[in-house]
């Protein structure tokens, strides 16, 4: 049996397998104004070669804009890859649509935390700096702190967006959402197969659909609660779409202290002296 985020990193490297027996988050009567709120913070993180054939098809993780130039993702999703081979992709809700707020980026360093183990997924945290010049205001995101999920009530619902892979099919074309609420490390760490799996900086949460969950293609998406980054998505089983099955998350306020310090690393945007910086480029560059 396979898990997310050991099926993602494989899968990147594959071709030929693109179809994963597997759900995405999904609510059938989401706004569309809601989607495109979530598209403005929320990116698709594509190997390079892939979506230069097709746009689109060279999705492999998601990951949330916490600064201008800063992205925030999992360190699985990234792990192995060289700079060059990954293109962020924001503003739009389909994942094989451009659209005039469409922005294609460059990444010019990427942040893996220091005591990240891909055996374990502990530590799954990464930070990609975009290659990024212009001045322009944009959205950004909350992030939670050491305190957030202490003082966040447990039976809350809160949501988990992304493309990620549908049954039978590829990813899902449109952002896709779904509630979700936290499950007891305790109760999670005795639940096969993630007995004793759940670490230090991981929680459970589970869909409260019945029919959809957390799935490939999803790792690196954020769990949002109260409007702050909470969580991101980790690792799961591949076999997704069944009620209250639990998804590992990276625990954002764990990891805050090293968030803040690689951000304080990113260069500031009114440093543009030298050729290292963009303002996104044109699909097919």
């Amino acid at each position: 049996m396979c898990l997310i985020a050991t099926c993602v990193v494989s899968a990147k490297f594959n071709k030929q397998n693109t179809n994963v027996e597997s759900e995405s988050p999904t609510s059938e009567d989401t706004d569309m104004d809601e989607i495109e709120s979530i598209s403005d913070n929320l990116v698709s993180l594509r190997l390079k070669s892939l979506d230069n054939v097709k746009f689109g098809n060279g999705h492999f993780c998601s990951g949330s804009i916490i600064k201008p130039n800063a992205v925030l993702t999992v360190a699985h999703c990234v792990h192995g890859l060289k700079k060059n081979e990954i293109v962020v992709v924001k503003g739009s809700s389909e994942l094989a649509t451009k659209t005039s707020e469409t922005k294609l980026y460059r990444v010019r360093k990427i942040f893996i935390h220091e005591n990240y183990r891909n055996t374990t997924k502990v530590f799954d945290i990464a930070l990609l700096e975009l290659r990024l010049k212009d001045k322009v205001k944009r959205k950004t995101v909350a992030l939670a702190n050491k305190n957030t999920i202490k003082d966040l009530d447990k039976d809350e619902e809160c949501q988990m967006s992304g493309w990620g892979a549908k049954k039978h099919s590829d990813h899902t074309e449109t952002i896709k959402i779904t509630s979700v609420k936290f499950v007891k490390s305790k109760t999670c760490n005795n639940t096969a197969p993630f007995t004793g799996k759940v670490q230090i900086g991981m929680f459970c949460a589970a869909s409260q659909s019945k029919t959809m969950s957390v799935c490939t293609g999803d790792s690196g998406a954020a769990l949002m609660c109260e409007d702050k980054v909470v969580g991101l998505v980790s690792w799961g089983l591949e076999t997704c779409g069944k009620h209250n099955q639990p998804t590992v998350y990276t625990d954002v306020g764990f990891h805050y202290d090293w968030i803040k310090i690689k951000m304080a690393k990113i260069r500031p945007l009114c440093d543009i002296d030298d050729d290292d910086y963009d303002d996104g480029y044109n699909f097919g560059e």
